[in-house]
């Protein structure tokens, strides 16, 4: 398990109230590349054994915004990752990044309202298509949604791979999730 991140809004510091809140993305996923979840942890995502999946506790914000960040030199991408975004709700995971399975923390999908279907797709491109958002050693998807997925008053977030990314060319392979609050 890997130990639980914070994500977090901006509040203007001249204490005005913002029309949206600014934040800044996080990791919350170190690598979509890995091992996918087995279908039995993602309906039961309190089990997750993944050492790349961060649980991140919410700060201000009711919205969640998510995109891939990967190696700018990638020339081939085989697979994009497909993600399930999971609102937990209860008692808070331990340092390590476990969730109590007993009922104390309980979890919904926000990323569907059905628990059953297919997580959300981040789609990832090559260096030629160099109309994505990039700098010197990162390509950005885009984002999935412009609207966000909303948090229902979760206290913490979890993202976990149902289909792995399959990316090449270049000497990095790793996919990260990224997220970012709004309001």
């Amino acid at each position: 398990m890997a130990a639980t991140r914070r994500i977090s809004s901006i509040i203007p510091a001249d204490g005005g109230a913002p029309i949206s809140l600014g934040g800044s993305w996080t990791t919350i996923h170190a690598n979509l590349s890995t091992t996918a979840e087995s279908a039995a942890i993602l309906r039961r995502p309190a089990t997750y054994g993944s050492v790349s999946a961060f649980p991140v506790k919410t700060g201000p914000g009711t919205r969640v915004l998510v995109r891939a960040r990967y190696a700018h030199g990638t020339s081939t991408v085989t697979a994009s990752p497909v993600v399930r975004l999971y609102a937990c709700y209860g008692a808070d995971p331990s340092a390590a990044g476990v969730f109590a399975d007993d009922g104390t923390s309980q979890f919904m999908r926000i990323d569907t309202a059905t628990s059953t279907v297919p997580g959300v797709t981040i789609t990832l491109t090559t260096t030629a298509t160099d109309d994505k958002l990039r700098d010197a050693t990162y390509r950005y998807s885009d984002v999935t949604t412009l609207d966000g997925y909303d948090l229902k008053g979760a206290s913490h977030l979890l993202a976990l791979t149902e289909t792995v990314a399959n990316i090449s060319g270049g000497a990095d392979t790793v996919v990260e999730l990224q997220a970012m609050l709004l309001n």
